[in-house]
This record gives C-alpha cells, sequence and structure tokens, in this order.
C-alpha cells in the first residue's frame, strides 16, 4: 500500500459549527436585557424579557372567566340542570384555551437561548425599550466549541475531497 500526500490549496474561512438566531414570536418592547456581547450563556438562560404587561392582564381575566364557568358548573350540577351544565362547560372549556393561550404568550415574552455558546451581537445591551417586531433577529448565539472550514475547492481536485474522508487543515493566518 502506498500512501501520498496530495495538497489542495484553497482560501478557507474557519467558522462556529452552529449559530442561532433569537427573535421573538410575538414582538414587543424589550424591558430588560440580561446578557452582554462576548458573554457565555448557557442553553434555555435567559436572554432578554419584552414588556408581557398586556398578557398577563389577559391571563388573569381568562383564568377568572375560567373559575367562574367552572363555578356555573357545579351549580348546574347540583341543581340537576344538565343543558345548563353542558353550557357551562363549554364556556369553561373555551376559558381553558384562552388561559393556554395567553400561558403562550406570556412564556414568549422571555428570550432564551436555543444553544449554549456566546452572544456575539453587538451592543445587545442597549436595546433595552427597543421594539422588536415577531421574526426580527434579536440575538445571535454561536457555539464556539466546535468550528467548520468553508472553503471552495476547485473543480480539478474534487476527486481528492469526498465527505467522510480524512483530511488534515494548515491554516496560514494573514493580517
Amino acid at each position: 500500500v502506498c500512501s501520498s500526500d496530495l495538497r489542495v490549496r484553497t482560501d478557507a474561512t474557519v467558522v462556529p459549527a452552529e449559530r442561532r438566531i433569537v427573535s421573538s414570536m410575538e414582538g414587543g418592547v424589550v424591558q430588560r436585557v440580561f446578557v452582554h456581547e462576548g458573554e457565555t450563556v448557557q442553553q434555555g438562560q435567559l436572554l432578554a424579557q419584552l414588556d408581557d404587561s398586556e398578557d398577563r392582564i389577559k391571563l388573569a381575566q381568562a383564568e377568572a372567566a375560567l373559575s367562574q364557568a367552572r363555578r356555573e358548573i357545579a351549580e348546574a350540577e347540583f341543581r340537576n340542570d344538565p343543558s345548563a351544565a353542558g353550557q357551562a362547560k363549554m364556556r369553561a372549556d373555551l376559558h381553558a384555551a384562552e388561559v393556554q393561550l395567553e400561558q403562550q404568550r406570556v412564556a414568549a415574552a422571555d428570550l432564551q437561548a436555543p444553544i449554549a455558546g456566546v452572544v456575539v451581537t453587538p451592543k445587545i445591551e442597549e436595546k433595552t425599550g427597543v421594539m422588536v417586531k415577531a421574526g426580527d433577529p434579536f440575538a445571535e448565539i454561536v457555539d464556539q466549541e466546535r468550528m467548520a472550514a468553508e472553503m471552495s475547492v476547485p473543480e480539478t481536485d474534487l476527486a481528492l475531497v469526498r465527505p467522510g474522508k480524512d483530511v488534515a487543515l494548515k491554516l496560514n493566518a494573514f493580517p
């Protein structure tokens, strides 16, 4: 078996293997930012909180309506009135769905890190008070534990480089 070193010259850029953009599902005004650029975060860590005061009010109203509907069910069953109990049960189901929706909205106001990594968003702490639209990027987190090399291999050398094949990289840094 003959071993030979084959070389492919190309430009390469080393980048994090995983990077994630954090955005809001609902949008809103950023109430507090808990991280700074360059800070290491854990998966699930709270990065920022949007103003959820309206959603909390709606949640309290939905919980009160659900509680009232449950009382009406109990009263109708006590009076042995199946028609009133059925109507109250439908209202209770509706209000239970409203409670669940508002709980999701309140939870969505907490922007959390989807992966463990480093916050690379410049001046993220200055986003307090800023209106964030649904889907707009708020922060970027990169995992610096694993890196990837992005390179363009000349077509004439493609046969030398294949997925799953071991390679050795020699990187020269240029100022």
